[in-house]
């Protein structure tokens, strides 16, 4: 009863970040700012150090790191 409980608040809280960060792309279009969002919230409900995100630019084939 307790994993199941506990399964629930993760799904729970994995439903509220999503949200949270659908709420935010709506509201910018401004790429870095979504992608900081981003790496924020899966920080966050991850309960992580760090994250990164990267664009992978296809003409110059090469990945420009964001932070």
């Amino acid at each position: 009863m307790q994993e199941r409980t506990a399964q629930l608040q993760q799904t729970l809280n994995f439903e509220a970040t999503l949200k949270r960060i659908t709420d935010k792309v709506r509201d910018s279009l401004d790429e870095s700012q979504i992608l900081q969002t981003v790496v924020q919230e899966l920080t966050l409900v991850l309960n992580i150090i760090c994250c990164d995100t990267a664009l992978y630019n296809l003409v110059k084939r090469h990945f420009q790191y964001l932070l």
